[in-house]
């Protein structure tokens, strides 16, 4: 991947950081009440979606949130210094160790997304100091 393209990626994994916890939350009522920036919220980002697409609002809010899941994903890959991922590593790979991570500690879901997105990927690709 070149320079230019991971900075893009970086770029908008930022942006995501700071808006989408905010819009992910106001698309309903459930979510709005919910923390938007809790692991139970944002893993629904994190799966495929359903075939149910009934209603263009709930594919809507699946790309939101599916947004918001890459986002938090590909900035602490990209930003932590405690996380080193293999070369030619992939987002899909990034995606599949913290959903794994997750789905094993499912009493953990109320906690922030971001806070065992980081532990499972310094788990799964620590750096060697």
């Amino acid at each position: 991947m070149g320079h230019h393209t991971r900075r893009h990626i970086h770029q908008c994994a930022i942006f995501g950081l700071l808006i989408s916890p905010c819009v992910v939350a106001a698309p309903s009522v459930s979510a709005a009440a919910e923390d938007a920036g809790s692991a139970n919220l944002t893993m629904q980002g994190c799966r495929p979606v359903s075939d149910d697409k009934s209603s263009r609002y709930i594919f809507v809010d699946y790309v939101i949130m599916q947004t918001t899941c890459t986002a938090q994903i590909d900035a602490i890959v990209d930003t932590s210094d405690k996380v080193c991922s293999p070369d030619k590593s992939t987002h899909m790979q990034a995606q599949q160790v913290v959903t794994s991570y997750i789905d094993q500690r499912p009493a953990r879901l109320h906690e922030r997304f971001t806070k065992l997105a980081l532990e499972a990927l310094v788990a799964a690709w620590p750096c060697s100091r």
